[in-house]
């Protein structure tokens, strides 16, 4: 979990390492329970969770279809086309009784609150070049968490997509574009079939600001474990971009 009472969370001169991880920025601060209950779940992270959905429920999809997004600037209708490029992306998914996108976030703001409650304390990792902050929590849900989220006590929250790339997977390893949804999904990543995907209780929930100051917004929430950036060379310095390049061709989706 990244937090401050991890004791493997250091703070170097560009980044935060936590978990071995680099989140390339400046630790702001600490997610507070008012932000969490502030915080908006916008178009966007509605459709950024679904591609962590195996299906949808008929009411989540008719809600789905009347959302507006930005994406790369653009502003797009949301259509069936695009709701099921969603769900096609690669990636981790939730078990598929978890089938509405608008619920999942909604009960996962009331497990980061408990987070706050039991005094973890969150960072806010600050990155000026983009002027945007971030705060990530990971959380291995208890027996009543997942029966919240309408899964039995006895069953996994999904599985879990990104693996350490072996000798015996690198000779299978495959480049694909993410999805073929939002813009940013439109990236080429390391794939490779015929693994099955581990089954997981952990899932990341990620707060996002644009500036320190804004309005928080719910970014998404997804099963299994803290990653490095997708590498973005238009997003990230040099050094970031670089950083995250050589940790992806080290990991890979399964697909």
């Amino acid at each position: 979990m990244l937090n401050k009472r991890d004791n493997k969370l250091r703070q170097e001169k560009t980044y935060i390492e936590s978990e071995g991880i680099r989140f390339y920025g400046e630790l702001r601060r600490f997610l507070s329970a008012q932000e969490i209950e502030r915080a908006v779940s916008s178009p966007e992270s509605i459709l950024h969770v679904t591609r962590h959905i195996t299906c949808l429920s008929p009411n989540a999809r008719k809600k789905i279809l009347k959302l507006t997004i930005i994406d790369g600037g653009e502003k797009i209708k949301v259509n069936d086309a695009f709701i099921d490029a969603q769900l096609q992306s690669i990636g981790s998914k939730f078990n598929e009784k978890i089938n509405d996108p608008f619920k999942l976030l909604e009960n996962c703001r009331a497990i980061a609150m408990e987070q706050i409650k039991e005094e973890i304390e969150i960072p806010w990792i600050y990155n000026s070049r983009i002027d945007e902050a971030v705060a990530k929590i990971k959380v291995r849900l208890s027996d009543g968490q997942k029966q919240k989220l309408g899964i039995l006590s006895s069953e996994f929250v999904g599985n879990l997509s990104v693996v350490k790339v072996t000798s015996e997977i690198r000779q299978h390893l495959q480049k694909e574009q993410r999805g073929k949804g939002e813009k940013k999904d439109r990236v080429k990543i390391n794939v490779v079939e015929g693994i099955d995907k581990p089954l997981t209780n952990d899932i990341v929930i990620a707060f996002k600001k644009h500036g320190l100051h804004e309005q928080p917004e719910f970014y998404t929430v997804y099963t299994g474990i803290l990653t490095a950036l997708i590498p973005r060379q238009e997003e990230q310095s040099d050094e970031e971009f670089l950083y995250n390049t050589g940790w992806w061709e080290n990991y890979t989706f399964i697909k």
